[in-house]
């Protein structure tokens, strides 16, 4: 059975003013372990590239992406 993290955060640069590094190094910071990207603005090449920024981030403490609306 998968144990889901008990905060699930969702990253939104545009509502933060900072960058998604920013954001998602802040939310690992206050605990997070499953962080959901939103960009609604940005292209699906910009949401990849951020992502693939983030990850390392995010596993590195046993965390878990989620990419919201694209792959």
């Amino acid at each position: 059975m998968i144990t889901l993290p008990k905060l699930y955060a969702i990253s939104d640069r545009e509502l933060a003013n900072l960058t998604t590094i920013e954001v998602v190094q802040r939310l690992l910071e206050g605990g997070a372990r499953m962080i959901q990207l939103r960009d609604k603005n940005g292209s699906a090449r910009e949401l990849f590239d951020a992502a693939r920024e983030v990850m390392p981030m995010i596993h590195a403490v046993g965390g878990r992406l989620i990419i919201n609306d694209r792959v």
